[in-house]
């Protein structure tokens, strides 16, 4: 498999990442100008549910990527903590065909899961929210908005293999066509006067088309991979490994879940909707500045995957001192733009919704800088099959959740709390830890 990272891939891999992160965003003129403030907040707060229900996945697609890379690049087994040993040539088909019908078994399983969770337990929680629009119209955009979460959960695994067998420009041109088709429903819809059933739908269609084409790529002719496979007698030992593996980084996703998601259903829960609209359009809009500039850390994660197995540590330290460099440099002329400018682009669009006040705004901005710059240093850890940031992880978010709380319902802070917890939990430890041992480590290399 070629990990090699050529210009094309690059504009590929920022055009689609854009799209994927920012379609959301993209939709806020037409959203800001066809919705209300209390359908704005909805919104995010249906976003920041599908971010729940995906913890579902519980870090198998970072997991079965990684996998699939080390199959690719020659491994023979496949053991959990370990990176395995390869050999350089052609790949083990068998070996590989036995990871995708494994995964297979595991998704239908976090689908059905997911399916429950959203009709179940989403709806009852839409139901407790005090707005004036009407309920069952509510739950029923919430539920079409579910079922688009429940077709990409159950084929998440296709998105796997082709970023870990080196084929992201291919994925990420398929998540541009996705993207442009959900931007095609949905902004006509909104025009139409559909409100909340417009973004609904859209969302269900761009999956629909999404996953019908990246089936088509990832079982090709040069793949190795063998259709309606059914289950041998590894699948048992591989599922043992995979879950172990995803057990790890599933805990460290919700983690960071708790760290940034959970925000918005607390400011949503205990202020108001209005307050909750201007703190997702702000979370999300610093979410799409890092997806921005760790871009290229992201498309190189295959090859330093690769490179780690192969026990090339000068390709790894020079991909990663290149990597925080473009991300640190892309974040803070964003965050400067954005300061700068921000509120006078959002006042042209709408009146109806604001960003979070400009102090607060540079608080939260200073917050998520940290936070990409440790969030690439333990995806790098990750490359060596082995994740020892669990605790740190799980213990900073359900610490941020709880000083969270008690800083909105008790303290009466607003989204300042939540800021500021997040700042303050995460400075504690993992802010300053996990880039200062990455460099260590690097260093001694």
């Amino acid at each position: 498999m070629n990990y090699l990272v050529n210009r094309k891939d690059i504009i590929w891999g920022y055009l689609s990442q854009f799209l994927n992160i920012s379609s959301s965003l993209l939709l806020l003129p037409f959203i800001l100008k066809c919705l209300n403030e209390e359908e704005i907040g909805l919104w995010y707060v249906f976003v920041a549910m599908a971010g729940i229900i995906q913890l579902l996945e519980f870090g198998l697609l970072p997991t079965i990527s990684r996998f699939i890379s080390y199959v690719y690049s020659g491994a023979l087994n496949l053991e959990y903590g370990k990176i395995p040993k390869c050999n350089i040539g052609d790949f083990n088909k068998e070996l590989l065909n036995d990871v995708v019908v494994t995964c297979r078994c595991i998704y239908f399983k976090i689908a059905l899961f997911a399916l429950v969770g959203i009709l179940i337990l989403g709806n009852a929680y839409i139901y407790t929210l005090s707005t004036s629009i009407n309920k069952y119209y509510i739950l029923c955009c919430w539920s079409v908005y579910g079922l688009s979460i429940c077709i990409q959960l159950y084929f998440g695994y296709y998105n796997a293999i082709l970023k870990g067998r080196g084929d992201q420009t291919l994925l990420n041109k398929i998540i541009v066509v996705a993207k442009l088709t959900l931007l095609l429903i949905s902004i006509p819809l909104l025009i139409a006067g559909c409100g909340l059933v417009s973004l609904a739908v859209g969302a269900v269609i761009s999956v629909i088309i999404d996953r019908i084409l990246i089936r088509k790529y990832v079982y090709s002719q040069e793949s190795g991979l063998i259709r309606n496979l059914e289950k041998s007698n590894k699948t048992v030992s591989l599922k043992k490994v995979i879950w172990q593996s995803a057990r790890d980084m599933g805990v460290v996703q919700l983690g960071n879940y708790l760290s940034v998601r959970a925000g918005v259903l607390i400011v949503s829960s205990f202020v108001n909707l209005d307050a909750a609209a201007s703190y997702g359009l702000t979370v999300q809009v610093t979410m799409v500045i890092v997806i921005i500039a760790s871009m290229f850390f992201g498309l190189n994660i295959p090859r330093i995957t690769s490179e780690q197995a192969h026990e090339n540590m000068l390709v790894v330290k020079n991909l990663m001192k290149k990597s925080l460099l473009i991300a640190n440099c892309i974040y803070i002329f964003a965050a400067l733009i954005l300061v700068a400018i921000g509120d006078d682009i959002l006042a042209f669009l709408t009146k109806n919704t604001t960003l979070l006040p400009k102090e607060l705004l540079i608080l939260y901005l200073v917050t998520a800088l940290f936070e990409m710059n440790y969030s690439i240093c333990t995806s790098y850890l990750t490359t060596r099959n082995e994740v020892i940031f669990i605790k740190s992880m799980l213990y900073t978010g359900v610490a941020i959740v709880l000083f969270s709380f008690i800083s909105t319902y008790i303290a009466e802070m607003g989204a300042l709390g939540v800021i500021l917890s997040q700042l303050l939990m995460q400075s504690l430890y993992n802010n300053w830890h996990w880039p200062l041992k990455v460099y260590q480590e690097l260093k001694n290399d």
